[in-house]
């Protein structure tokens, strides 16, 4: 009536093993999957903001293009204004219009132009950020002094 008797470490430590290692593998599968998700949705708002910048820059290429051609017609200011252009006085003999079209909620592109020569030359275009948009305060930042 003698049975053998097994030895409980034997089979307890490899199985207490391959719970930690699934357990593992399981956390690290979920971290990817949200890794890969905030990609994703990063991603989206990347291709969503170079979508409007290029809708923008679309409608400011075609409106330069309007100048032009109101400038070759000898348009007066009125209809240079109509096509959304500000006129304003640049250096002695110079005549600039600019144009803001809109980009987004918070950023438009801000497009310059020689109108001196009777031409639309086109001196600057970049994305500038409008005044709607306001900075939250950054939080207390510990500067390595100690507080008494």
């Amino acid at each position: 009536m003698n049975t053998p008797r097994r030895r409980m470490g034997a089979t307890g430590a490899p199985s207490v093993i391959m719970i930690f290692v699934v357990l593992l593998l399981s956390c690290f599968a979920a971290l990817s999957l949200s890794s890969a998700n905030a990609d994703m949705r990063l991603a989206e708002r990347a291709a969503s903001n170079l979508r409007a910048y290029y809708k923008a820059d679309a409608v400011a290429q075609e409106k330069l293009s309007r100048l032009d051609g109101a400038l070759m017609a000898d348009a007066g200011e009125s209809e240079l204004a109509a096509l959304g252009f500000e006129l304003k006085e640049g250096e002695p003999g110079q005549s600039l219009a600019e144009l803001y079209v809109p980009i987004g909620e918070y950023t438009a592109l801000y497009v310059l132009a020689d109108i001196s020569s009777g031409r639309a030359r086109l001196l600057s275009s970049r994305t500038v950020v409008l005044e709607g948009l306001e900075y939250t305060e950054i939080p207390f930042i510990w500067d390595g002094e100690t507080l008494n």
